[in-house]
């Protein structure tokens, strides 16, 4: 039955992975990832403060005068903070989120073999392939950001009025959406940081790899995406949050989505790196 057997791949991975959870390397690089991610975002929150004011004001202007004002103007500050970080965790995830993966993976795929890479030389090593590493992203970013933008544009005339259908494609057709977009690059950036191949060669490999592994590589993806897709959807309902409860929610929601994305990238390389492992 090759369901059940994808279901057993998928349950071996993902143990294996847990076993994991103590090595202390690879949460320190994704912490750091983080720690990056939540400056952006104090920034953003504390966006009134006279030092950092000239700053956010120049940014948020990129995107037009009255959203800008608004911003700077309570609650306004909070309905739009989760679209203008976003936008900053975008160029963020484009240039650094490569580089701190396959630090991630490297580590991973050095327990795996019963070694003990140190942070230093797995970074060394990734820097080689950077360039490839934002290709990839850049690539999968994008196509994320796209669907984001324009499925909720073209579903526009079926959910509008519809409070259950707004909530159906909220919560579970777009993290649907984004859950097989991750499942074709599940092993992009994995196969840069540790085959070094080149940016389409790479996507191409883990394309052939969701061809033989479908469901093993959706069932990772949709775990791993549980929780921040589902955080990211909520904190996109800011009018709900600002209305009804209270505007400062956001920032906290944003703050535990950043922590969720680390938890998520830890079994996402990890995962890969086991996978990977078994292939060599």
């Amino acid at each position: 039955m090759p369901l059940l057997k994808h279901l057993n791949d998928f349950v071996t991975l993902f143990v294996d992975t847990l076993k994991q959870m103590g090595r202390w390397r690879v949460w320190l690089v994704l912490g750091v990832y983080v720690l990056i991610g939540w400056l952006l975002l104090y920034v953003h929150y504390k966006a009134l403060s006279p030092v950092l004011y000239g700053t956010v004001k120049f940014w948020t202007s990129l995107f037009g005068e009255e959203a800008s004002n608004r911003f700077f103007h309570y609650p306004g500050q909070f309905f739009y903070l989760s679209y203008f970080f976003g936008w900053a965790k975008l160029i963020m995830a484009v240039v650094l989120e490569g580089l701190f993966l396959g630090t991630t993976i490297s580590l991973f795929r050095s327990a795996f073999s019963g070694g003990e890479l140190r942070i230093g030389a797995s970074l060394r090593s990734q820097v080689a392939v950077w360039v490839h590493l934002i290709g990839v992203s850049v690539i999968f970013n994008a196509l994320i950001t796209l669907a984001g933008m324009l499925l909720p544009i073209l579903f526009a005339p079926w959910i509008t009025g519809y409070a259950r259908r707004t909530l159906a494609f909220d919560f579970v057709f777009m993290p649907f959406v984004f859950t097989v977009l991750l499942s074709l690059f599940y092993f992009a950036i994995p196969s840069v940081a540790i085959r070094r191949l080149s940016i389409w060669r790479a996507i191409g490999r883990s394309l052939r790899t969701f061809a033989r592994r479908p469901f093993t590589c959706f069932f990772m993806s949709g775990l791993i995406l549980a929780a921040p897709v589902l955080l990211a959807a909520t904190a996109d309902r800011a009018d709900f949050i600002i209305s009804k409860l209270r505007p400062e929610l956001m920032y906290w929601l944003l703050l535990a989505g950043l922590l969720a994305e680390m938890i998520a990238n830890f079994f996402w390389m990890g995962t890969a790196a086991r996978f990977m492992a078994e292939e060599e």
